[in-house]
């Protein structure tokens, strides 16, 4: 906590810093240390290497089958986040899912990342 400026009354009123920058952590590594994931996230997979076209049938298949209907945002979610980056953080793709798959997040990720 900090104090801000001084108001009119000669007052000066407490500012409360964002939590990212008194404990030097982001919100997203909190969560992470909250939650187990599977030793396989620990593997690094560059996606450069990858022919990410072929893993559209296989991931349109399982998301369907866990959501229960198509579900082209889902689908397109996925390949975006395997898009994003040329080594990709399953850790934060299962997270940013979970609102989408709920429950079987965890076993859709393990599956895709094996």
């Amino acid at each position: 906590r900090v104090l801000g400026p001084r108001n009119e009354m000669g007052r000066q009123r407490p500012v409360y810093r964002h939590a990212e920058k008194v404990t030097g952590k982001s919100r997203e590594e909190k969560l992470f240390a909250q939650l187990t994931f599977p030793d396989n996230f620990s593997t690094k997979v560059d996606m450069r290497k990858v022919e990410v076209a072929i893993l559209r049938p296989w991931i349109t298949t399982n998301v369907n089958q866990y959501v229960g209907m198509e579900d082209d945002i889902a689908i397109n979610m996925v390949m975006a986040e395997l898009e994003r980056e040329d080594t990709p953080d399953p850790r934060r793709i299962q997270t940013n899912l979970t609102g989408f798959l709920e429950r079987n997040t965890a076993e859709f990720m393990e599956d895709l990342w094996a």
